[in-house]
């Protein structure tokens, strides 16, 4: 059984109130490279890491976002139709009453980890990591 989250937690970096730089620059650019993947991802939540990967549940930041833009995850989509838990957890997610990012660019930019839309073709936008380099 896992255990799918329904509300951001105090430190879900989706949130706009939460603190932030809690996760290495790294896992922001994950997050930039997994949403430009065709099939997408799914995420789940970082208080959950030490869990093993059969009982992890969804991150409730990343699942707002997803509900919002429409799923565009093909893989959370796969998820939802084969896990009723899951499912479960998508309808009855909500922000809590907490202010979320608008975008997961913005989220990321936010963290520390400026993003920029890069066009490969006309009709596929990829959103990308823009490395800093130390001065």
């Amino acid at each position: 059984m896992k255990a799918h989250m329904t509300r951001p937690c105090e430190n879900c970096p989706y949130r706009i109130d939460a603190p932030r730089r809690l996760w290495a620059a790294a896992e922001f650019e994950n997050v930039l490279a997994k949403e430009s993947e065709p099939l997408g991802t799914t995420f789940g939540c970082h208080k959950q890491a030490e869990l093993p990967r059969t009982e992890r549940g969804l991150c409730a930041g990343w699942l707002l976002d997803q509900k919002k833009r429409g799923v565009p995850s093909i893989a959370l989509r796969l998820e939802l139709s084969t896990d009723a838990e899951a499912l479960a957890a998508f309808e009855a997610v909500t922000n809590g009453g907490h202010p979320m990012f608008r975008s997961v660019a913005s989220m990321c930019t936010a963290n520390g980890v400026p993003a920029v839309m890069r066009r490969r073709h006309p009709r596929d936008t990829q959103l990308i990591a823009i490395r800093r380099t130390p001065k």
